[in-house]
């Protein structure tokens, strides 16, 4: 049986809920720490390669073991959260372990002692960010989740902006090693801080709250099934999987790519990519969700529009950016193509949480994970690493603004053919007839549902 909740007043929720910026300012901390942790790596790839014996390849297995660990531990975080589970406390354990095992690779001897603490931290990470976007959006009803997501989103180019900058300026300093300690405990010391959210009604900010019978027994199969065939869900994911594959190959390997074809030092190549990161993402993140709420009063899909319009000048700078000699113009032109790369953020998070239900909305960005890490950035830096070893590291990092037209193209499409839900009004879920409700109102009655 189907059930559905809604306001007897008919009226959209508008009102944020309590605790709701108290969640935000902890948990977009926690994002920040979670994106230095991730390019610390990236920074110092020269440091530890060198120390280690690592070869091109090897030293970009580290991150994708990372990937596929929390590309895998997604989904069963995001199966617990809609389970009710704590989400709080979900995201504490996570937040634990990751700072724990990213100090843990300090000790690295080998190949192998690196790769595992680095695969274990995406265990960590799974369990963050899976349900952090979710917990948010059951604090801020759909109008606001745009702005929201965005504010959320801007700690991932400023944390990678400090990943970069402190963990090359550290390196430099001192040693990698310090790096990784440095940005790991920080994490230990924040990570108990979200139990002092208090978990909001789930779906208590949609306007309507669907629910069947078996949502409480809803598989982790039997929620890929129902979002495979979310249209709206389906074209942002596999954007961003595209999107994925080029920042994951160019933050692994850019820093090198300056330092190889440019001759920067280390420090100084960290530093730039940290502020081409930090000043292209705050940028970008900003003036695409500003720009998907103006785009509201003139296009029918504003969210889906921003996404692939930004897509034309990001490809046109990446592809100068990777061709020219001169690195002051290299640099510009990265710059230019951050900017526009990171308009898609807010919008396209906003319609993952939007076109999806309370009850699997965790899931939903489990599975979105799943996709944009398993077919994007796990795969990327080693074929990059590998083109590299047998052509040149200039002609591995010219394929990646490819994936960016595919973006571009995909969004595309979903901006002529989908219908964007944004939990606004009543509406059918994919496959979900509204003839069939049992609808309860308020005060626990049974009405028929008038639209």
């Amino acid at each position: 049986e189907l059930t559905m909740s809604m306001s007897d007043s008919k009226s959209v929720p508008s009102d944020t809920k309590p605790g709701a910026t108290r969640a935000l300012v902890i948990l977009t901390v926690i994002n920040l720490l979670n994106y230095v942790d991730r390019y610390v790596p990236a920074a110092t790839k020269t440091n530890f390669q060198n120390d280690l014996g690592l070869s091109d390849f090897q030293s970009s297995v580290p991150f994708t073991a990372f990937v596929v660990v929390y590309i895998c531990a997604s989904p069963v975080f995001g199966y617990l959260a809609d389970k009710n589970w704590s989400r709080p406390g979900l995201i504490c354990f996570g937040v634990f372990v990751w700072s724990v095992a990213t100090a843990s690779a300090a000790f690295a001897t080998g190949f192998w002692t690196l790769v595992i603490p680095r695969a274990c931290v995406g265990i960590g990470e799974a369990a963050y960010a899976t349900i952090a976007p979710a917990l948010l959006s059951d604090f801020y009803p759909a109008t606001q989740r745009n702005k929201i997501l965005s504010y959320f989103y801007l700690a991932i180019p400023v944390g990678a902006a400090i990943g970069y900058g402190v963990g090359a300026g550290l390196a430099a300093a001192f040693d990698w090693r310090v790096a990784f300690v440095a940005v790991g405990v920080p994490g230990v010391l924040v990570a108990f801080a979200v139990l002092t959210i208090k978990e909001p009604e789930r779906g208590g900010c949609d306007a309507v709250v669907f629910s069947t019978d078996a949502d409480s027994n809803m598989s982790v199969w039997h929620a890929l099934i129902v979002l495979s065939k979310n249209k709206e869900f389906m074209y942002t994911a596999c954007g961003m999987t595209m999107v994925a594959f080029a920042t994951g190959g160019m933050a692994d390997w850019l820093p090198t790519y300056l330092q190889k074809r440019h001759h920067m030092e280390e420090s100084v190549a960290g530093t730039v990519i940290g502020a081409i990161a930090v000043l292209g993402g705050i940028g970008g993140t900003v003036a695409g969700s500003v720009l998907a709420e103006k785009m509201k009063q003139r296009v029918n899909n504003p969210y889906f529009f921003v996404c692939a319009l930004s897509m034309i000048p990001s490809v046109a700078a990446s592809a100068v950016a990777l061709a020219v000699p001169d690195p002051a113009t290299c640099v510009i032109f990265l710059f230019v193509a951050q900017l526009f790369l990171w308009m898609y953020s807010g919008p396209a998070n906003a319609v993952v949480a939007n076109c999806t239900t309370a009850s699997m909305r965790s899931q939903a960005f489990a599975v979105s994970i799943f996709l944009t890490h398993a077919l994007g950035d796990a795969i990327s830096p080693p074929i990059v690493g590998a083109i590299s070893d047998v052509t040149s590291l200039q002609t591995a990092v010219s394929i990646l603004p490819i994936t960016l037209v595919l973006a571009g193209v995909i969004w595309g499409i979903g901006y002529k053919t989908v219908t964007p839900h944004e939990s606004l009004l009543p509406s059918e879920p994919d496959g979900i007839s509204l003839s069939a409700l049992t609808v309860t109102n308020s005060s626990g009655k049974s009405v028929r549902p008038v639209f």
